[in-house]
């Protein structure tokens, strides 16, 4: 039997932290069921170089996505400075113009939400938040930098976190990393600086750190708050989306429960924040093959969202995503591509032809129609997926080997070997490359290549 990747899913896990919030992180994971199935032009004005080499068009289309995210913190603050900055900051090493653009606009997604926590966070000092304001960041990061270290602890650590909210402003994650690191040293019983601390861990894949400072972070809101705080449902879902992502499901199911109970007695149904902690249920439940109960999850999750932001938001997109890939692990093939054609329209409104999330939902299709034995439509929908990310991140990324080692089973199916044996040996030397020899992804494309010989 042909070996497959599965499941380019969405996954949005917010996590609010006291006075910090942590940005939404939208991840492609690639899944694996017993079939191990992978499912899962910017235009140059040649004359003119706006702000940092992109044309005024797309920094345009930056600054509206950056007023947006801002509200309703917009008023008083400078926009176009901020997003400046901000381009400045941006490494732009080794990639192409769509990498620059799909990564800026991940960019500005957290930078509005690290700067409505600055703005409305008591710890920071109004000069700083005036100076952000601004759009003047590298001027706030000088004073930041120059601020007096002869002060006594409890200062002090005020002063390091001040230092961390900026650094990652600059995107300057590891120094983020030790000024948290220092406020939380200083002030081990401040739960706002162990939670900073124990997010930019979990941003930086510091999993094990993340949990042990998310863990002190609760024990303390609970003795505290006790049950029936955000803060307590907040810090549940942190823990819950750190142990999902080393693998612990089962933990991850149990923290996610417990922020539920909490959100619930704290916010009521209509949530925003019970949604996104349902839809992170759904999630661990589907990757321990419960197909159901994630599609309960992800069903109220819609719902929720659906009442408070309406049709056209890339929340309600992720939520009938992941309703796909549930209904198309169950074999439900037909309600998958509902699903899965939703939330494409609603991607190609919101990102455009060319962006990352529209391929994966193209990608998603193709997956669908190959399992109802569709195999010229298979095929249409992993070519654009694999031209868009092509044109996006390049040859040597795992994205365009994953969409190749789906082309390369579709076309096995139709019994096309040699161009099914094509496909997988580029999915190889990629997979080899990103992963080396003795990892999963790597084996499977292997025994895809070396099975598709066997029957040529």
């Amino acid at each position: 039997m042909r070996d497959w990747f599965i499941g380019l899913t969405d996954t949005n896990k917010i996590a609010f932290l006291g006075s910090v919030v942590v940005p939404i992180i939208i991840a492609v994971l690639v899944k694996f069921n017993l079939r191990k199935k992978y499912s899962g032009p910017v235009l140059h004005d040649p004359t003119v170089n706006y702000n940092g080499g992109l044309t005024q068009e797309d920094f345009e289309k930056l600054s509206d996505l950056l007023n947006k995210n801002l509200e309703p913190n917009k008023q008083g603050t400078n926009t176009v400075n901020i997003l400046t900055n901000l381009i400045k900051d941006y490494s732009t090493d080794s990639k192409n113009d769509k990498q620059i653009i799909a990564g800026l606009t991940e960019e500005v997604n957290a930078q509005a939400e690290r700067i409505k926590n600055i703005l409305n966070d008591e710890i920071i000092t109004k000069d700083v938040k005036a100076l952000i304001s601004a759009g003047q960041i590298i001027e706030a990061e000088k004073l930041v930098d120059n601020a007096s270290i002869e002060q006594e602890d409890k200062k002090l650590a005020a002063v390091h976190y001040e230092q961390g909210r900026v650094k990652e402003l600059r995107l300057k994650y590891d120094q983020a990393k030790e000024s948290f690191g220092k406020a939380a040293v200083l002030q081990p019983e401040n739960t706002t600086y162990l939670n900073a601390f124990a997010s930019i861990l979990y941003y930086l894949a510091e999993y094990d750190k993340a949990i042990g400072y998310f863990e002190v972070a609760l024990a303390s809101d609970l003795a505290t708050f006790g049950e029936a705080h955000p803060d307590v449902a907040r810090e549940r879902n942190n823990l819950g989306s750190a142990w999902e992502s080393k693998g612990d499901y089962d933990k991850a199911i149990g923290y996610y429960e417990l922020a539920l109970a909490s959100g619930l007695a704290t916010f009521g149904e209509d949530h925003p924040s019970v949604a996104t902690t349902r839809n992170n249920l759904g999630s661990a439940w589907n990757a321990l093959g419960e197909y159901n109960k994630a599609i309960g999850y992800y069903e109220l999750a819609l719902a929720s969202d659906l009442a408070t932001f309406g049709e056209a938001h890339p929340k309600v997109a992720i939520r009938r995503n992941n309703l796909g890939g549930a209904w198309d692990a169950k074999g439900e093939y037909d309600k998958a591509i509902g699903y899965y054609e939703l939330a494409l329209a609603s991607g190609l409104a919101t990102f455009e032809e060319d962006h990352p999330n529209v391929a994966i939902r193209r990608n998603n299709l193709g997956s669908a129609w190959e399992s109802k034995g569709e195999y010229d439509k298979a095929i249409g929908y992993y070519e654009l997926a694999l031209a868009s990310d092509l044109a996006t991140f390049g040859e040597d990324h795992p994205q365009v080997a994953t969409y190749r080692n789906n082309l390369g089973g579709a076309w096995e199916s139709k019994g096309e070997y040699d161009k099914a044996i094509g496909y997988y040996e580029l999915a190889l030397a990629t997979m080899k490359k990103v992963f080396g020899d003795n990892h999963p992804r790597t084996q499977t494309v292997q025994q895809n290549l070396e099975r598709a010989k066997n029957e040529q």
